[in-house]
């Protein structure tokens, strides 16, 4: 144990676990290193390798990070999902099963400073309200993404007047980018481009669709 918490004294690490097979007693060894100072700067991991109280632990030891890459192929149990309100992640990007994010863990991800989540299956109404959520708050969120899952809308593209329903903006380019304010006056600008929408200065070219 000394000997691998003396190793991340060192300096801060990148953590690539996407295909790595990992025990309760793995967990405790990064909580462990966590606590003495082991400095973690990204972290990626996947739901096929773990059971579900060690993607926890795992998801919660990383809350604070600066960047953390979560891959979840199959519906993920409730426990999971509702850690999402603990993070604090500068650069968080979700890769879930279509249909598991909800309202719910949006609100709750608006702590992170930036977001990316692909995958899901929002309709205007959703993102409206979502919209409607950060400008009534004082989050650290300044720029986040959202992909809806391809065929989900039949082919449909997004309707942004219908996202900006009720939400004062201004039209920078018809029916695709709009500035919004802030209660505590700060402003962004919401792009809807056919099935995604971002917040901030999101680069276009990381979007799938």
């Amino acid at each position: 144990m000394d000997d691998f918490v003396d190793i991340f004294h060192v300096r801060s690490v990148d953590m690539y676990m996407i295909f790595v097979n990992i025990s309760a007693t793995c967990v405790q060894y990064l909580e462990y290193a966590l606590s003495l100072g082991l400095k973690i700067k990204s972290f990626s991991v996947s739901d096929q390798r773990y059971p579900v109280q060690d993607l926890r632990k795992i998801l919660l030891a990383c809350a604070h990070i600066s960047s953390l890459t979560v891959y979840m192929s199959d519906p993920p149990k409730a426990s999971v999902l509702d850690c999402f309100q603990e993070f604090a992640v500068d650069n968080l990007e979700l890769d879930v099963t279509p249909g598991c994010i909800t309202l719910d863990h949006l609100f709750a991800l608006v702590n992170c400073s930036k977001v990316n989540i692909a995958q899901v299956r929002f309709d205007e109404a959703d993102l409206n309200k979502f919209l409607k959520y950060w400008l009534s708050g004082t989050s650290r969120l300044r720029t986040m993404a959202i992909q809806l899952t391809s065929g989900y809308r039949g082919g449909n593209y997004l309707n942004a007047q219908f996202v900006m329903e009720g939400i004062d903006g201004r039209e920078i380019e018809r029916n695709k980018k709009f500035e919004i304010e802030r209660s505590d006056r700060v402003k962004t600008i919401v792009s809807i481009y056919n099935i995604a929408i971002t917040l901030g200065d999101f680069d276009r070219n990381d979007l799938e669709y």
